[in-house]
C-alpha cells in the first residue's frame, strides 16, 4: 500500500512539474512600430526548391505589410498583403528583378507581350484574412511551380520554377518587416515559421500544420517557433534571429485555424469555338448577391476563392459572350475545376 501511494505521489509531482511546459506556447508579438526579427545574411541562397510556412494573426492590416521576406529590395521572396486589403500574395523577384507573383484575389500577367494588370474592382473574398484570427500560410516554390496555401488549401499557383536560388544573395532576411521602406509594418503575431529544402505537398502541409516540430525533421532547415529564446532557430542550422524595436515573445495557446478554409473554383474560359478568352470576368453569386469574382489571364485560366457556398451560381462573361451555371455547392476546403465555354448572350 505504501509503495502504491509512493508511486501515485511521484506521478502526481511529475505531472505538476511537466504540465506547464507541455501547455506553454510562445509567439512573436509585433505592434507595428518598427518591430521585427532579422535573420542571418546569406541563408537558403542555394535552394532550388523550398516551402516556407507560418501561423499568422493580423491585428491590423497595413499597406503591403510583409509576414516574411528573404533577399533585398526588388530581389527577394516573401509573402505580404495587397495594399491595405485582406488579400494575400506570394512574390518572387528574381536576379533580373522580374516579378513573379500569385495572389488569393488578383493576378499579374507578366508573361504576355502586353502585361495586363487588373485595374478594375479586384477579385475578392471577404474571408481572405480576418484580423484577430490565426491563419496558416505556406509558400511553395521550385520546379513544380509557385503555390500559395491558406489554411492548407491551395488558393493560387503559377508555373514559374524559381525559388531562393533565383533570387540570388539573400542579404536581408526578415520576419515581420518589409524590404521596401515605403511599405507598411506588420502588426500582429507570428508563430511556427518553418523553412524546408523541398516543395511540400498539400497533404504534407495539412498533416503538419498543427504538429509541434522538434527541429530534427527531414528536410527542415529553419524553425522559429519562439518557444525557447525569442528568435532562436530550433533547427540544426542555427540561424538565430536578432530582435529589433519592441519585438518580443508572449505566451498564448497554440494557434489553430478558425474554420475559415476557403473553397477554390478554377478552370479555363473559352469561346464556342474552343479559343481561350483572356480578361473574361468570372463571378459567383447567391440569390443575386456577389460572393466573389475574378478575371481570366492571357491564357484564359481563372482561379476563384470563396467561402463555403450552397445554391450558388457561377457566371462568366466577355463582351457579348456569356454563360451561367446554377445551383452549385462548394464546401470549405473544396477545390474544383469548372471549365467555362461562353456563347453569345441572348438578346
Amino acid at each position: 500500500m505504501k509503495m502504491l501511494l509512493h508511486i501515485i505521489i511521484v506521478l502526481a509531482l511529475l505531472h505538476i512539474g511537466q504540465s506547464p511546459l507541455a501547455a506553454a506556447n510562445r509567439v512573436l508579438a509585433l505592434d507595428g512600430t518598427g518591430d521585427y526579427v532579422e535573420l542571418p545574411t546569406g541563408i537558403f541562397a542555394d535552394l532550388t526548391e523550398a516551402t516556407v510556412e507560418a501561423w499568422v494573426r493580423w491585428e491590423k492590416l497595413s499597406n503591403y505589410g510583409q509576414v516574411f521576406g528573404f533577399g533585398s529590395q526588388s530581389r527577394s521572396m516573401g509573402i505580404n498583403t495587397w495594399e491595405n486589403s485582406n488579400a494575400l500574395q506570394f512574390f518572387i523577384y528574381d536576379k533580373n528583378r522580374s516579378l513573379h507573383l500569385i495572389s488569393t484575389t488578383r493576378y499579374y500577367d507578366y508573361d504576355s507581350a502586353s502585361p495586363f494588370l487588373d485595374t478594375y474592382d479586384r477579385s475578392r473574398w471577404a474571408g481572405d484574412l480576418l484580423t484577430g484570427q490565426w491563419r496558416h500560410i505556406a509558400a511553395v516554390s521550385g520546379p513544380g511551380g509557385m503555390k500559395l496555401y491558406l489554411d492548407g488549401v491551395l488558393v493560387a499557383e503559377r508555373a514559374y520554377a524559381g525559388s531562393f536560388a533565383a533570387v540570388g544573395d539573400t542579404t536581408r532576411n526578415l520576419i515581420g518587416a518589409s524590404h521596401w521602406y515605403s511599405n507598411g509594418p506588420f502588426n500582429g503575431q507570428i508563430d511556427e515559421v518553418r523553412v524546408w529544402n523541398k516543395a511540400r505537398s498539400q497533404a504534407e502541409i495539412r498533416a503538419g500544420m498543427q504538429a509541434a516540430l522538434q527541429g530534427e525533421e527531414a528536410g527542415l532547415v529553419g524553425l522559429w517557433n519562439f518557444d525557447g529564446t525569442c528568435g532562436e532557430d530550433q533547427s540544426p542550422s542555427g540561424y538565430h534571429g536578432t530582435l529589433f524595436g519592441d519585438a518580443h515573445c508572449i505566451e498564448v495557446p497554440r494557434p489553430a485555424g478558425q474554420e475559415q478554409r476557403p473553397a477554390v473554383v478554377y478552370g479555363t474560359v473559352r469561346d464556342a469555338a474552343g479559343r481561350r478568352l483572356a480578361h473574361a470576368r468570372v463571378r459567383v453569386e447567391r440569390e443575386g448577391v456577389l460572393q466573389a469574382h475574378t478575371w481570366s489571364d492571357s491564357s484564359g485560366h481563372y482561379s476563384l476563392m470563396l467561402a463555403a457556398c450552397a445554391g450558388c451560381d457561377l457566371a462568366a462573361d466577355a463582351g457579348a459572350l456569356g454563360a451561367w451555371q446554377l445551383g452549385l455547392d462548394w464546401s470549405a476546403g473544396q477545390r474544383e475545376r469548372r471549365e467555362r465555354r461562353l456563347d453569345a448572350a441572348p438578346q
